[in-house]
């Protein structure tokens, strides 16, 4: 382009190689966490069953749905009474963990609401972990949990 300075053309592939060495390296420090969440895919909906173990006495077994979303959303409804929950799921060094927040009612009303934290090992379509729930120090439940998941199909 002579003395006038850099050219349109120049200017354009000038910016497609930064493009392209930001998206390489920005690439190179993604993988790990992409390699991670391919070992152990979770995100969908899960049929489960919950086995409460402790304390023995309230020991019961119940079904239970899961949603599971990108981003880091974990969802529950209750089998019992359609209880909802809400709460946050990572990738850790233990397996997926979530924790979430459970809302019972009776009669309409909010009886507590449960703080709940599970840890699970995903294989294919098959989850199973184990969980502990606690209200402010005068409930507790712990015990585990399989689930599988719920295909998506197509009309």
């Amino acid at each position: 382009m002579g003395e006038q300075g850099i050219g349109r053309r120049e200017l354009l592939a000038g910016m497609g190689a930064g493009t392209v060495g930001a998206v390489a390296a920005l690439g190179v420090g993604m993988t790990p966490v992409w390699a991670k969440e391919s070992e152990g895919r979770v995100e969908g909906s899960w049929q489960a069953v919950i086995h409460v173990e402790q304390p023995p006495d309230k020991a019961v077994t119940f079904p239970a749905m899961f949603g599971f979303a990108g981003g880091g959303v974990v969802t529950r409804v209750d089998g019992r009474d359609n209880a909802p929950s809400l709460g946050t799921w990572k990738h850790s060094e233990e397996g997926i963990v979530f924790q979430r927040i459970e809302y019972q009612f009776a009669g309409g009303a909010l009886v507590r609401t449960v703080a709940v934290r599970a840890v699970a090992q995903v294989d294919g379509n098959s989850m199973s972990g184990t969980f502990t729930g606690l209200v402010a120090g005068n409930f507790y439940r712990s015990g585990s949990f399989t689930a599988t998941r719920v295909p998506a199909q197509g009309p």
